[in-house]
């Protein structure tokens, strides 16, 4: 049971920012009052578990069947929250922990309890799947060493915890069943991503694509690894070679504009995003893309708007997206709908302070109004990232104009 702090905490949750109250109350001990305080609050609470082991608080309102789930532990006579619904792999690095000292009842249950808040994957692609879903059904019988893996392939989540799960991936990898190797490789390549092992993903994502030709994940992570060890020339080839064989494939497309941005070729990234956009697959990623490409050469503005529009309907609450509209909206001279998309941008963010892509909002919205000396000032802020499709390189083109 909870004080009044931890019940206010928990009902943050329901906000878009719970992950920050989550956090917040976390460093917080928690009185032996919570479950007396939480019973009177507006949420209807179940709980299963116990003292050894730990409790799963499920609360209910009226309109909401799992309003929020806590996970409770009792160490050193106080109660502390030790996860929730939105990160499981902190109930999974503590079944690997409760493992580690053998107390194997408690682990499972841990992982059970993860389970329930990993879907097992998708049909398309099974690399898309989670490796832990194919690790881990509820209530089954396990050893230390399959408790172990299976956390691991949960844990990869930052550097961290990636650095704690990789060797346990890689040692069980040695001698695990070819299936087992599938779901090991998957969660390798989160890990190896995080931790920026580019030849390492690159060796995993290129093994995963002999078994899985089809995958895009296998691509696009080999695709990312080949760019990020400068590659690029070896990207166009296998993109162009998987468009041969699988005609219209989403995943080519998005490596080819890529690679044609890495070199400055923007006409013919804007070519193969145009491509893209026509497949059923497009995502508001490829939409937000799109439109942001077409600034770098200033033609199909009219696109660009349209494509802009589409990709903030899909996702309505992404920074960037919104950031990327409002650019285009102070490109063809719309200076209201720009200001009014930068404040919903910015509300996005978890503080109020402007980065280079805000700033270039700024100073695109003081030229529309002749403010010229402010536009200058406003691109000056912006950070020197003198890397392809930056809002840096963006700011220059902007101040050489204003030189002029």
């Amino acid at each position: 049971m909870f004080h009044e702090k931890g019940v206010r905490a928990l009902r943050e949750r329901q906000d878009p920012k719970r992950r920050q109250a989550r956090k917040a109350f976390a460093r917080e001990t928690v009185s032996t009052a919570f479950v007396l305080d939480l019973a009177l609050s507006a949420l209807d609470v179940r709980q299963d578990g116990d003292e050894t082991v730990g409790y799963r608080l499920r609360g209910r309102t009226s309109g909401n069947e799992d309003a929020l789930i806590a996970y409770v532990v009792k160490e050193k006579g106080e109660y502390r929250i030790a996860g929730d619904d939105t990160s499981p792999q902190e109930l999974a690095l503590r079944a690997l922990r409760l493992a580690e000292k053998n107390e194997l009842a408690a682990a499972k249950q841990w992982l059970d309890w993860a389970r329930d808040h990993v879907a097992a994957g998708y049909d398309e692609d099974p690399l898309q799947s989670e490796p832990f879903a194919t690790l881990w059904t509820r209530g089954r019988d396990a050893s230390a060493e399959e408790i172990r893996l299976a956390a691991a392939t949960l844990l990869p989540e930052n550097k961290a915890s990636s650095a704690i799960a990789l060797p346990i991936l890689t040692e069980a990898r040695a001698t695990a069943s070819p299936e087992i190797q599938t779901a090991i490789d998957q969660a390798l390549l989160t890990a190896y991503g995080i931790l920026e092992n580019w030849t390492a993903l690159l060796s995993t994502a290129e093994g995963l694509e002999q078994r899985y030709p089809a995958s895009s994940r296998a691509f696009g992570e080999m695709s990312f690894a080949l760019r990020k060890l400068n590659r690029e020339d070896e990207v166009r080839t296998r993109a162009l070679a998987r468009l041969d064989r699988l005609r219209d494939d989403a995943t080519a497309l998005r490596a080819l504009g890529q690679v044609s941005i890495d070199r400055r070729n923007y006409e013919e990234a804007v070519r193969y995003y145009d491509r893209l956009l026509a497949l059923a697959q497009a995502t508001s990623y490829d939409y937000n893309l799109y439109s942001w490409t077409t600034l770098f050469v200033e033609t199909e503005l009219s696109k660009a708007m349209e494509h802009a529009l589409h990709a903030a309907a899909l996702a309505p609450d992404n920074y960037a997206i919104l950031n990327t509209l409002a650019v285009v909206y102070a490109e063809q001279g719309k200076s209201s709908e720009a200001r009014e998309t930068l404040l919903k941008s910015l509300e996005q963010k978890e503080n109020d302070s402007l980065q280079g892509a805000d700033w270039y909002v700024v100073g695109r919205i003081a030229e529309n109004y002749g403010i010229l000396d402010a536009a200058a000032e406003a691109y000056k802020h912006i950070e020197k990232q003198d890397v392809p499709g930056s809002t840096w390189e963006l700011a220059q083109k902007r101040l050489t104009g204003l030189k002029r």
